[in-house]
C-alpha cells in the first residue's frame, strides 16, 4: 500500500522540486530579460529578473539567483533575489544595511543614524537647488566656486582676501594696510 502511494506521488515530487532552484546569471540581455543556468546545467534563455519597485540594477555573469518555475512549468520562468559573493561587503553591522558595486563603492545605512557613502566621484544634479537643514556642515578638502568656468576655491578667495590692499582715497593718500581681520 505505502508502496503503490509512493509511485503515485513520484510525478507530484518531481513538480514539486521543479518549482525552484538556484541559477547561475549568464547574460543580462536588457533591463529585464536574463540568460541564465540551473545548477542542474539547464539553460534559460528568456528568464524574468524580477526586482523591488525603485530599485534597479545589472548584476554581472557569475552572480546567483533563485529560479522560480511559474505555474509548475519550466517554460516560464522567473528569477528573484539575485545576489554575488564574490563582491559582497563586509563591513555590515546587525541591523546595517547598504548598497554596493564591483568597483568598491558602497552607500551604508549605519548603526546610530550614520549614512556613509564611499565613491571616486559623487554628483548631485538638482534642478533647482541643493538645501542642507542642519546646523553645521563640515569639508575636510577644498571647496571649488563655478568649478566647470575656473573659479577659485575657499582657500583661494581667503589668502587674496587676508592679503589684500588698496589704494586710499582720504587725504593721506597711499595703500591701506592689510585686514587685522583675517578671513
Amino acid at each position: 500500500m505505502m508502496e503503490e502511494l509512493g509511485r503515485a506521488l513520484q510525478p507530484l515530487r518531481r513538480q514539486l522540486r521543479l518549482l525552484a532552484s538556484r541559477a547561475v546569471l549568464k547574460l543580462m540581455k536588457d533591463a529585464v530579460s536574463v540568460q541564465v543556468k540551473a545548477l542542474d546545467g539547464e539553460p534559460k534563455d528568456d528568464a524574468e529578473l524580477f526586482q523591488q519597485y525603485g530599485f534597479r540594477s545589472r548584476p554581472l555573469a557569475g552572480a546567483e539567483g533563485i529560479m522560480l518555475a511559474l505555474g509548475g512549468t519550466r517554460d516560464h520562468t522567473v528569477i528573484l533575489c539575485m545576489d554575488d559573493r564574490r563582491y559582497q561587503v563586509d563591513l555590515l553591522k546587525n541591523g546595517e544595511v547598504a548598497m554596493y558595486t564591483d568597483e568598491e563603492d558602497y552607500f551604508v545605512l549605519k548603526r546610530g543614524r550614520i549614512a556613509e557613502l564611499n565613491t571616486k566621484t559623487f554628483v548631485v544634479k538638482a534642478s533647482e537647488k541643493v538645501r542642507f537643514e542642519t546646523p553645521m556642515v563640515e569639508n575636510t578638502g577644498e571647496i571649488k566656486d563655478k568649478c566647470d568656468s575656473g573659479g577659485v576655491t575657499m582657500a583661494d578667495m581667503r589668502t587674496k582676501h587676508n592679503a589684500h590692499d588698496h589704494n586710499e582715497t582720504n587725504v593721506a593718500g597711499g595703500k591701506t594696510s592689510k585686514p587685522n581681520q583675517v578671513f
